[in-house]
């Protein structure tokens, strides 16, 4: 996983979020509940937490693609 840099804390911690869901929730596919949705990025950090959900995305697509070779 190759982590951009955010400059503060609570940016990165978005970020960690962001990708922990994705792959938690197999990219949305197991939305636990109404009440804890699998995309939910903390107030404010939305393209933080964004670009976590998407770095796990492609890291899930670079593992299919190599399984498949």
């Amino acid at each position: 996983m190759s982590e951009p840099i955010f400059i503060t804390y609570e940016q990165n911690r978005a970020y960690q979020q962001g990708y922990s869901d994705y792959v938690r929730t197999e990219g949305g596919s197991k939305n636990f509940s109404i009440l804890h949705p699998a995309y939910d990025p903390p107030a404010g950090y939305e393209a933080a937490y964004r670009a976590g959900w998407n770095q796990a995305e492609e890291d899930r697509r670079k593992q299919g693609s190599q399984s498949e070779g």
